[in-house]
């Protein structure tokens, strides 16, 4: 999608622009110049909006409950679960393919293939905890400090990945 609606060469945004460097001139500098380019409009422009943005002090993850103003509609309910059963057709069928191919697990079993199990195990563990932990801290700030420097330093911290080039992050974790 970026690569279509990205333009050219002659008039390419960023994110192909990024792309290119990557892909079709294996340059990894310019990649990363550019990257930080984007990283550092984007983290400004997200800055500038924390700025003149002032939200009220309960969207901070106030202490009081939300209640759902369509909660006794049955209309509503009844589309959520027709996209809840949708959901689960479309997820259905690989999960029982899956669970088809498991008599064919103690084939599998060899030291290489444990080995690279246990080791994406550990590393999903880790990035669970890592995630499960910012997330935590991101949506936990001090009520009523929603509008003071602290509650726009977090805000800015939960968009600041979004500015972030996903390709060239991933290139650079690739190349790590």
């Amino acid at each position: 999608v970026v690569l279509t609606l990205g333009g050219g060469p002659k008039n390419a945004t960023l994110e192909v622009a990024i792309y290119e460097a990557l892909r079709i001139e294996a340059d990894f500098g310019r990649a990363a110049a550019l990257a930080a380019l984007q990283f550092v409009l984007c983290l400004g422009l997200t800055g500038l909006l924390a700025f003149f943005n002032h939200r009220p002090a309960e969207a901070a993850g106030g202490t009081r409950p939300m209640i759902r103003p369509d909660s006794a509609a049955r209309g509503l309910k009844a589309f959520d679960g027709a996209a809840i059963l949708l959901g689960t057709a479309l997820i259905a069928p690989p999960l029982l393919a899956v669970l088809a191919g498991l008599p064919a697990l103690p084939r599998l079993a060899t030291a290489e293939v444990l080995e690279a199990a246990l080791t994406s195990a550990a590393l999903a563990l880790a990035a669970g905890l890592i995630a499960v932990t910012l997330a935590l801290a991101l949506a936990s700030p001090v009520p009523g400090k929603a509008n003071d420097w602290h509650g726009k330093a977090m805000d800015l911290a939960a968009l600041a990945m979004l500015g972030l080039p996903p390709f060239a992050f991933v290139t650079g974790l690739y190349v790590l």
